[in-house]
């Protein structure tokens, strides 16, 4: 996976801070494949030492950004 050097320098930031963070930046700027990276990197280093990762995913349960060209709000009454 090839990633954005604020990408690297985020993760590599992220394991010297004992794999503990928050990323915040803009919508669209990459927080997803940052966070797949973490995962990528975190499940190779449990794995060496025989652990297992488990992810637990929390998304929001409405639309923080409509999808081109819907002008209606989706938090509006039709």
């Amino acid at each position: 996976m090839q990633l954005y050097p604020w990408q690297s320098e985020c993760l590599n930031r992220w394991e010297e801070n004992g794999y503990r963070g928050i990323v915040h930046v803009i919508t669209g700027a990459g927080k997803t494949m940052a966070a797949m990276a973490a995962m990528d990197r975190l499940e190779k280093k449990l794995s060496a030492e025989g652990k297992t990762l488990r992810v637990c995913v929390i998304v929001p349960t409405f639309v923080i950004v409509p999808k081109q060209g819907n002008t209606q709000n989706p938090c509006e009454a039709a």
